[in-house]
């Protein structure tokens, strides 16, 4: 079991210590049958860099990286490292970036990464974020400031539905009106919650909201898989005068609203 963590953080150092125990209690780790596999990847770009932002972490090094975000030119960042976190099979890193004045939490994908050296400045220690909870609200790893959970509910198809109950969309996924095809949920929407809706196609639709959906980056989603599929599908705005601004899309938008006729 251990050989499946083989490329991630310290793994060098377990893999010594699985020869020790081998050459001198004869234990045997190579089983001629394996009875269990994880969801990793060994081949995904940056997972080279996993193993010195966990030494950069643990001895509290400040470090130089090179950042190559997709459309955009390198740039030179300093950051204090302070988390990493794996999601949907990439994995980032969270850290203390300052450009004076401004202090802010940085969100890097190390396959993103160009390279990494150590820097000279004094690191400054986390002591502001608990990361056991920073995720707790959201799906994915994109949080903005000064957002707050909001309740939402989902339609689910009949069909769907058990694969939603048994593999909950997010921590905060309440059961309570699944009779009607409703569950409810509450964290802060992103875009990775926009996508994991997107993936389920028609079976899943937002029955009420209780906040300002972020059209900008629905659409563009929209958008993205639309010209990736080669397909074009409607857009409905349910309770459409409710919306002061809708995104330019590529699609046929068909606004539903209420009217006293």
């Amino acid at each position: 079991m251990l050989k499946q963590f083989e490329g991630l953080p310290q793994f060098d150092r377990v893999q010594e210590a699985m020869k020790q125990l081998e050459e001198h209690y004869h234990f045997q780790f190579e089983d001629p049958q394996s009875v269990i596999a994880f969801d990793t990847n060994q081949y995904v770009e940056g997972i080279k860099y996993l193993s010195p932002l966990f030494d950069a972490i643990v001895n509290g090094q400040v470090l130089r990286i090179t950042y190559h975000p997709f459309g955009k030119a390198s740039y030179i960042s300093v950051v204090h490292p302070y988390y990493i976190k794996q999601y949907n099979g990439r994995w980032f890193l969270f850290g203390l970036e300052i450009n004076e004045p401004y202090r802010n939490l940085t969100n890097m994908a190390l396959d993103r990464i160009q390279k990494i050296d150590v820097s000279l400045v004094p690191y400054i220690p986390n002591t502001e974020y608990d990361f056991r909870e920073y995720f707790a609200d959201i799906i994915g790893v994109s949080i903005k400031k000064h957002q707050e959970p909001v309740k939402i509910e989902l339609r689910v198809a009949e069909k769907r539905m058990p694969y939603i109950i048994t593999k909950p969309i997010h921590g905060s996924q309440r059961n309570r009106r699944q009779a009607e095809g409703i569950i409810e949920l509450e964290l802060i929407p992103n875009r990775e919650f926009y996508q994991r809706l997107l993936s389920f196609g028609g079976d899943i639709g937002i029955s009420q909201r209780l906040y300002y959906i972020n059209t900008k980056e629905l659409t563009g989603i929209i958008n993205a898989l639309s010209r990736h599929h080669g397909v074009s599908v409607p857009l409905f705005v349910d309770n459409a005068e409710s919306v002061t601004k809708l995104e330019n899309t590529d699609t046929q938008v068909i606004r539903l609203v209420v009217s006293e006729s």
